[in-house]
C-alpha cells in the first residue's frame, strides 16, 4: 500500500514532515505543531496535527473542522489553522469564511425535524414531554437537598453553628414530601 508521503517529489518537504512529526509538544494546536502543504498555485491541500499524527484533507466548503483524536477533540479553523470556540470566528472577516457545506452542517437539527414524517416528530415530542414531566420533579425532590444541604455545611463551617440545628428544617420537609 503506497502512502503520500512517496507523492511528494520535494526532499525538502519529506523532511520536514519527518523532523516535525519527531517533535510532539503538550499542546495540539500550537502553531509549531502543524504543517500546511501547499499546491503550486497556493491552495491548502492538507493540515498535519503533529502531535497526535492526524492529516487533513481538504473537503470542498468544510472550513470548521475537529481534530480525530478523541482525547483532543479540537475544533479548529481549516483556513488559517487557529484553535476555534464557536462559528464567531467566520464572522470577522479575513481570510477566514463560512461555506455552505458548514451552514448545512450546523442545520442538523433542524433538518431532521423538517424531513422526517410527522409520526416520528408526534412520537419524539410525547417522550421529550414524558421526560420532563418525570425527570424534572425528580431532580428537584433529590437535587434540591443535596445542593440545600451542601450551602447549609459552607455556612456551618464558616460561622461554627452545629449541622444538626442547620439541617434540621431541610430534612423534615424532604422526609415529609418522601414518606407521606
Amino acid at each position: 500500500m503506497r502512502s503520500w508521503f512517496f507523492d511528494i517529489e520535494d526532499a525538502t518537504k519529506i523532511q520536514e514532515i519527518y523532523r516535525a512529526l519527531k517533535n510532539v509538544t503538550s499542546l495540539c494546536y500550537a502553531p509549531e505543531n502543524q504543517l500546511i502543504f501547499l499546491l503550486e498555485n497556493g491552495d491548502t491541500v492538507l493540515w498535519a496535527n503533529t502531535r497526535y499524527v492526524n492529516f487533513y484533507a481538504k473537503i470542498e466548503g468544510c472550513n470548521f473542522v475537529r481534530c480525530l483524536n478523541l482525547r483532543c477533540n479540537q475544533w479548529f479553523c481549516f483556513c488559517c489553522g487557529d484553535p476555534v470556540q464557536s462559528w464567531q470566528h467566520f464572522s470577522q472577516g479575513g481570510q477566514c469564511s463560512v461555506t455552505w457545506d458548514d451552514v448545512y452542517k450546523l442545520t442538523y437539527l433542524l433538518r431532521f425535524i423538517v424531513i422526517s414524517d410527522p409520526f416520528t416528530n408526534c412520537w419524539l415530542i410525547l417522550i421529550a414531554r414524558l421526560a420532563i414531566w418525570i425527570f424534572l420533579p425528580l431532580f428537584v425532590l433529590f437535587g434540591f437537598p443535596f445542593f440545600s444541604l451542601r450551602a447549609i455545611l459552607r455556612i456551618q463551617n464558616a460561622i461554627a453553628i452545629p449541622t444538626a440545628i442547620l439541617a434540621a428544617p431541610f430534612i423534615l420537609t424532604t422526609s415529609l414530601i418522601l414518606f407521606c
